[in-house]
């Protein structure tokens, strides 16, 4: 009823309490905000809950919402999306064709400071299962401050295609202060991004940018012994940024499945079931200030022509040895500096069980110290200075 009688502009401030529905914003740039938005009070997040009874998407934004339209301080859950979008379905509109010279129109909402769990996809109109948690697609949308957790089918539905947590398609989302976690899908766990779109008839090949975010304890397909999955899947033509991120302890083929030019800085990959990072690219993997530790592999790929791999100041398990990046033309060029092959010293890993990891470093920890300010950023990724 609050979304229905409110005009671009308006707040919308909800008390506690669990609220059975699905809401849609309609085109609407409004605020949609639990009692934290007025007393940053973290318990509001928890205690004001939207529920979509398994009804279809939670939440949905799909008629040109800007960055004015926020939804923050809830618990996004007990969605059925059909197809996409268990949790909140984002939607724009655009042609993904060269020769169509129509402009796309973005969708892009602000999602602040919220927790998007229990939510599952249905049978849609094209046979696929995306998105479990958020659906993007045509969206420049900014996610910043929330959980995105158990997003899993049951056994009524198929496991999820890709996105257990997010789905990105012709998208551009900014991701920061995120965690995205337990979460199951056969491709992208926790995140599955394909960014590239055409736009007006010009090829967009995006820069995707993650900062500050941890996908840990996400699964691929049991069904499918997790063949060919991966905790975040990022395929563009554009560059990818990982700063200050956690990947650990996904159930997964593969941390991270890259393919495209990507820069990873202050980041831990570690203990994810199999291997590292895979790089299927002929452009350049950087990896600087970073710790890769507890793979049977931590790095490797083949791509269809040689790249560059740029090693620096950073803990990697096994060394140059362990860096398995190869082409079917020809060789890639690596350059290392400051790599040592130490055992990092966490805090606490846990491999089995539901006790978690602490992957802060313990006061011996070789990697403190051992990094550079070169091109790091000034906080960690709790936001505390370095």
């Amino acid at each position: 009823k609050g979304i229905n009688s409110a005009s671009s502009g308006d707040t919308i401030l909800v008390y506690a309490g669990t609220y059975t529905e699905n809401i849609d914003y309609g085109g609407k740039n409004i605020v949609v905000g639990s009692l934290f938005l007025t007393t940053q009070d973290t318990s509001y997040i928890s205690s004001t809950i939207i529920d979509g009874n398994q009804s279809g998407s939670v939440v949905t934004f799909e008629n040109g919402e800007d960055s004015t339209a926020v939804l923050s301080g809830f618990t996004v859950q007990n969605g059925l999306g059909l197809g996409k979008g268990g949790g909140v379905f984002i939607k724009g509109t655009g042609s993904n064709t060269p020769t169509n010279n129509t402009p796309a129109i973005f969708t892009s909402p602000k999602l602040k400071n919220l927790v998007v769990k229990n939510n599952q996809i249905g049978p849609g109109s094209d046979a696929v299962y995306r998105g479990g948690g958020i659906y993007l697609e045509y969206s420049k949308s900014i996610i910043s401050g929330c959980t995105i957790r158990d997003n899993i089918n049951s056994s009524s539905y198929p496991v999820i295609n890709a996105g257990g947590g997010i789905y990105i398609k012709y998208s551009v989302p900014t991701i920061s202060s995120t965690t995205i976690e337990n979460n199951i899908a056969f491709q992208g766990a926790g995140i599955y991004a394909e960014p590239d779109h055409y736009n007006s008839g010009t090829h967009i090949k995006p820069d995707i940018e993650f900062d500050r975010i941890k996908i840990t304890g996400n699964q691929g397909d049991p069904g499918m012994t997790y063949v060919n999955s991966n905790g975040i899947y990022i395929s563009t033509g554009g560059t990818v940024t990982l700063t200050n991120c956690l990947i650990s302890n996904n159930v997964v083929m593969d941390g991270l499945y890259l393919l495209g030019e990507t820069t990873i800085t202050n980041c831990t990959i570690a203990n994810n079931s199999t291997n590292g990072i895979y790089f299927n690219s002929n452009n350049t993997l950087s990896v600087n200030n970073s710790i890769i530790h507890g793979h049977e592999k931590s790095i490797y790929g083949n791509s269809p022509s040689p790249g560059t791999g740029n090693f620096n100041y950073s803990i990697i398990q096994g060394g140059s040895d362990n860096i398995d990046l190869t082409s079917l033309i020809g060789s890639f060029d690596l350059t290392f500096n400051e790599i040592l092959d130490k055992d990092p010293r966490f805090v606490k890993v846990i491999t089995t069980g539901d006790e978690e990891s602490d992957y802060h470093l313990k006061d011996s920890s070789p990697a403190i110290g051992s990094g550079t300010t070169t091109g790091a950023p000034t906080t960690d990724i709790e936001g505390n200075p370095r």
